[in-house]
């Protein structure tokens, strides 16, 4: 008995007491692996516990009110912004006009009046029957009394313009896109809205009972005043992009096709007159509109083939024709016995031709020259190409050069004397005349 016990206590000091059923430690895989197991899911419910569901509540609580106070902040900066922004406005204003006017000085124009469009860009400006039309790029139109600068009305534009619009009586005319518009000239109220079938390709000839204009499906068409429906149309092998003439019941009008039309006005059918076909034949497209005068009767227009055309408008002869050295593609303008041109040569250099009217002669030629601006008291104005613009004595063609590079757009009506406007893209609009 006392050999086994030894044998027992030898055998347990040899081994250690990890079999050993009486020591706690001596549990089986499965007993360790449920231990394992109960310990991390202990583990995780303490963690699960790091933060308490209230906490969060409480935090996201404190963002919000934090997005409020900011949002206030913000609302409260948006108002002073607004009005800095106002105060930078009528500082900034103050000094361009300070600045405009001092380029004024420096030249024979005096300011009849101006005007500030705030918050606006122009995109173009008209001048019709004593109405400055200002396009903006906000797609507004605003009509300025030409005499006063009083702002008449304001019309909101679907599409930007495709031409110079065109006023008859108490009526103004409008293309945009694909879409004619007729406006009361006094309030600007929509009279009536046209969508067309076609394209147009040139500006718009109004007469008292039609609308003229070219398309680029190679026709020309008449429109009914009333209702925009189409009356007649007449078509040619080229497209009319210049703006048709209308003057003793015959309606002008050129084609890229080399050719100079005329034809009833009324019935759109050839004239005899003209001969069978009712054409001038160039050497070149023809793109510029055709000014039409009474006395003498004749018609005055460029060609792309470098020519400056005068023809009897009766029956289409030849007057005379003046070799211009470059490429004409705008109506020309006629101030008394003298008619304007431009002619594009290469390298974007330009000549500005004033020729006689009656016999094509050279009267004065102004380099750069691009755009006729507005007859003065003493001088006609000619804008260049780099916006100086160059005054012609009427007296001897003597030529002075004026800095007005800060306006961007020159309009006037040439048949009125000593009246022009210029404006900037920033909308600041001028009037100005010669004294």
């Amino acid at each position: 008995m006392i050999r086994i016990f030894i044998l027992a206590l030898l055998i347990f000091l040899f081994t250690g007491c990890q079999n050993c059923i009486l020591c706690p430690s001596s549990k089986t895989e499965g007993e360790k692996a449920k231990i394992s197991v109960g310990k991390e899911e202990t583990a995780k419910k303490t963690e699960t516990k790091v933060v308490p569901e209230k906490k969060q509540k409480s935090f996201s609580l404190a963002q919000s009110q934090e997005a409020q106070r900011k949002s206030k902040g913000s609302k409260k900066n948006k108002k002073v912004s607004k009005q800095e922004e106002e105060l930078e406005y009528k500082k900034y204003q103050g000094e361009r006009i300070n600045q405009l006017r001092y380029e004024l000085k420096k030249t024979p124009l005096f300011e009849k009046w101006y005007y500030s469009l705030a918050n606006e860009r122009v995109k173009q400006i008209y001048y019709c029957d004593n109405l400055l039309l200002v396009e903006c790029e906000s797609k507004k139109l605003f009509a300025f009394d030409g005499k006063t600068g009083i702002i008449q009305w304001m019309y909101l534009l679907p599409e930007s313009l495709d031409n110079r619009p065109e006023v008859l009586k108490d009526r103004i005319y409008i293309l945009a896109m694909t879409k004619l518009y007729t406006l009361d000239k006094n309030t600007g109220s929509l009279l009536m809205q046209k969508e067309l079938n076609f394209v147009p390709s040139s500006a718009l000839c109004v007469s008292d009972k039609y609308i003229y204009m070219g398309a680029w499906d190679n026709f020309i068409y008449a429109l009914e005043k009333e209702d925009g429906s189409v009356a007649w149309r007449y078509r040619i092998d080229g497209v009319v992009q210049g703006q048709p003439a209308l003057n003793d019941g015959i309606l002008v009008f050129p084609g890229t096709d080399q050719r100079i039309y005329a034809i009833n006005a009324e019935s759109g059918y050839s004239l005899n007159e003209w001969g069978k076909e009712s054409r001038f034949e160039t050497r070149g497209a023809n793109v510029a509109g055709v000014h039409v005068e009474n006395n003498p009767p004749s018609l005055y227009f460029g060609s792309m083939d470098y020519n400056f055309y005068s023809l009897n408008r009766v029956n289409g002869d030849l007057r005379w024709k003046f070799e211009s050295g470059g490429e004409i593609r705008y109506k020309p303008y006629q101030t008394g016995k003298t008619i304007y041109f431009a002619s594009e040569m290469i390298e974007k250099k330009s000549i500005f031709y004033g020729l006689d009217m009656q016999t094509g002669e050279v009267q004065t030629s102004v380099e750069n020259g691009i755009l006729f601006f507005f007859v003065g008291q003493f001088h006609d104005f000619i804008v260049r190409n780099d916006k100086k613009v160059v005054s012609v004595s009427r007296k001897n063609q003597q030529q002075s050069l004026y800095n007005l590079e800060d306006f961007d757009f020159f309009i006037s009506n040439p048949k009125e004397n000593n009246m022009g406007f210029m404006a900037t893209k920033d909308a600041f609009i001028f009037a100005i005349e010669e004294k």
